[in-house]
């Protein structure tokens, strides 16, 4: 770490310190851009793309998309780890599947960072012309929505869950809760709503389980 980067961090405490900023908009070149985003300074990136030459942003991060990219990344391995529940074998697939929600909607909905998803809001806003940076973006949200099906599939085979379950009907259920979890959050709904409605979504898994009397 260099001694203008510690800069920008040790700027940022003191803005937070000293006047309570807790939220900085840039509007600097490709140097100080990269210089927040390699401090991990960077929540949310809004972009826009034009058919314009601009050297400062190539220079620092090859295009504005390689800079996207490197956003997106970056809010994976942070922010976005969260959905890695969903993976989790160690614990039974109902309690992976029911942490992978609350996790995400504790952080979705933290005020120290831009409210929602990044992968799902920035898709939002792309223009028929960004169709591979929209792609990129599902290929993402797929990822997740795998893992769900991976884990709804773990518990018909250990019992969890009978061989009836519709495995795609239930996988679509929880992936839409969860990218619905985005846009309640960026319209101000709390954490303990959102939650809330979690313990009542995870009841469907209860009944789906629940074993016929006889």
């Amino acid at each position: 770490m260099d001694a203008l980067s510690m800069y920008f961090t040790v700027v940022v405490k003191k803005l937070k310190n000293l006047f309570s900023i807790d939220k900085l908009m840039l509007e600097g070149g490709g140097f100080l851009n990269g210089s927040f985003l390699n401090e991990g300074l960077i929540d949310e990136l809004s972009l826009i793309l034009v058919p314009i030459a601009d050297g400062a942003s190539n220079s620092a991060f090859g295009s504005k998309e390689a800079l996207f990219r490197e956003v997106m990344q970056q809010y994976i391995s942070t922010y976005g780890q969260v959905s890695e529940s969903f993976s989790d074998t160690r614990m039974t697939s109902k309690a992976a599947i029911e942490q992978g929600l609350r996790r995400s909607a504790r952080m979705q909905t933290e005020e120290s960072h831009p409210l929602g998803c990044l992968l799902v809001l920035s898709a939002v806003n792309c223009s028929p012309e960004q169709k591979h940076i929209r792609e990129m973006l599902a290929n993402e949200r797929e990822k997740v929505r795998s893992w769900i099906k991976g884990c709804i599939e773990r518990a018909v085979s250990n019992g969890e869950l009978p061989d009836s379950a519709d495995i795609q009907m239930l996988a679509t259920l929880f992936h839409t809760f969860l990218q619905g979890i985005s846009t309640q959050a960026r319209d101000g709904v709390p954490y303990e709503k959102i939650d809330a409605a979690i313990t009542q979504l995870m009841s469907i898994w209860d009944a789906q389980s629940a074993k016929p009397v006889v």
